[in-house]
């Protein structure tokens, strides 16, 4: 009878041993994949917001060129036009698939604002442009560093390059601008 004891508490033994590895190779796989998997989220994580930043970037550049062409010829031609709206829906069809709800509003209003211009005969008004361009900075930097600060609404800021930046100041010298 010993005999049988003894090799039955082996055989116990055994079988508590391989339980006992399985469980533990279950668990550092279950916890690999943990680790792994917050690791993706993060790396998706910090993808989606570098992509964010870049579609938010193109988008405001384009709202300048938008500016520009409407600052120098408030009536461009129709290619002009055609041209310039169709970067701005190029660069907001990116901010559909990105950009945070308030970001993407306001983008939506600068879409809405360009083609009452170019299209329904509105004429251009560069404070009305100004507040949108600004309604977007404060936006996108409230999404990218969590709060929107002082320096999204300075009027040191500018949008729509050299050319603007030169037209503006030769015919408003004494005026902020965005």
């Amino acid at each position: 009878m010993a005999i049988w004891e003894s090799l039955a508490l082996a055989a116990a033994g055994g079988v508590i041993g391989t339980v006992g590895t399985w469980v533990g190779a279950r668990t550092q796989i279950r916890a690999a994949d943990r680790a792994r998997n917050v690791q993706y989220a993060r790396d998706d994580k910090y993808r989606l917001h570098k992509e964010r930043i870049e579609a938010y970037s193109r988008f405001y550049i384009a709202a300048g060129r938008v500016r520009a062409t409407l600052y120098s010829n408030p009536l461009p031609d129709e290619p002009t036009k055609l041209a310039v709206r169709r970067e701005l829906w190029d660069k907001f069809t990116t901010m559909v698939l990105l950009a945070e709800a308030s970001v993407l509003h306001v983008a939506n209003d600068i879409l809405d604002y360009t083609d009452s211009v170019f299209w329904r005969g509105e004429r251009f008004q560069l404070d009305i442009y100004v507040e949108l361009i600004q309604r977007l900075q404060r936006a996108a930097r409230a999404d990218v560093i969590g709060f929107a600060d002082s320096a999204s609404t300075s009027p040191d800021v500018v949008v729509g390059g050299p050319e603007v930046d030169a037209k503006i100041q030769a015919d408003e010298p004494t005026t902020p601008r965005l």
